[in-house]
């Protein structure tokens, strides 16, 4: 399906709502795990049940036999072609109840840290795609405008930072493709989203480039730390309101302290970051106005 999507989009076009459809299905085809039911609800979703069930899955990756990973990584690599090669009006269908977008984001939970990964970025795509369609005037900008402001992004925000904070103990790939994602989020016309929201990706964002922190078991890799900095920053400079970013920042005072400590560092791309990070944030007192947005994501 992912060879005939990329290589002969026109001819596969009529075929895509059944592709869609086997691969939605065969992605979450996991015989040999049971997921929480409650799981499928974003809304059932907490901080605690995710954590405990990314310590559960120790004990299943070293079942040499279990192989149905490799069926839903290429289900969700068959998802992510159609993302790449859609249109402005697949684009949207996408988004439909039920759809793509929605079937994406109660993957989060996925057990294996290769699907996951490909999960979280296939969606980063889907959002990246929506925001170029949205900006372009080429997709129904009322309809999924009010659907990722009301809907989508609030529980995108809250899950994300729930995976973020769960996947300490894990690989860094997971945080890195989720810091991805939360860059992403901030070019939607609604950024963040709320306070409460901000509030909660900064908090997780100075857990990350706090290396004495200890919700990490071991000190944040350069790499990271300067994605971490690059969402600060994208926050900073995004579609949020001066007032409410000053509000966030004083609830958040590490976010603060550890861009100063990142100014230590040795090596000069987290510096400059750093740098690009504290002199954002003097416009957020001296101009009611917006920040200038950064640009969208290519």
């Amino acid at each position: 399906f992912e060879s005939f999507v990329r290589n002969c989009p026109v001819d596969v076009k009529p075929q895509l709502p059944a592709i869609i459809r086997s691969a939605l299905a065969f992605m979450k085809y996991d015989p040999n795990y049971s997921y929480d039911s409650d799981d499928e609800d974003d809304d059932g979703d907490s901080t605690d049940s995710m954590e405990e069930e990314y310590e559960d899955d120790d004990e299943y990756e070293d079942e040499d036999d279990d192989d149905s990973w490799k069926v839903r990584r290429c289900a969700i690599r068959t998802i992510c072609a159609v993302i790449e090669s859609s249109d402005a009006t697949t684009t949207a269908a996408l988004w439909a109840e039920d759809g793509v977008a929605e079937s994406l984001a109660a993957r989060f939970k996925e057990r294996e840290e290769n699907c996951r990964v490909d999960v979280i970025d296939a969606l980063t795509k889907l959002l990246r795609n929506t925001v170029r369609a949205l900006h372009n005037g080429n997709s129904d900008n009322s309809t999924i405008a009010t659907l990722m402001k009301e809907t989508y992004i609030p529980k995108r925000v809250k899950k994300s930072t729930t995976v973020l904070k769960a996947s300490f103990s894990r690989t860094e790939r997971t945080q890195t493709s989720i810091l991805y994602l939360l860059t992403t989020i901030c070019s939607t016309p609604q950024g963040l989203g709320s306070a409460p929201q901000i509030t909660a990706v900064l908090t997780h964002v100075a857990s990350l480039l706090d290396s004495n922190s200890s919700s990490s078991r071991s000190p944040t890799k350069k790499e990271l730390k300067l994605e971490a900095l690059g969402v600060f920053r994208t926050v900073l400079t995004g579609h949020h309101n001066p007032a409410t970013l000053r509000e966030c920042l004083s609830q958040t005072p590490l976010i603060e302290l550890t861009c100063r400590h990142a100014l230590q560092e040795d090596w000069y791309k987290l510096i400059a970051e750093a740098l690009r990070c504290l002199a954002a944030i003097p416009a957020l007192y001296t101009h009611t106005a917006t920040p200038t947005p950064t640009p969208t994501p290519t």
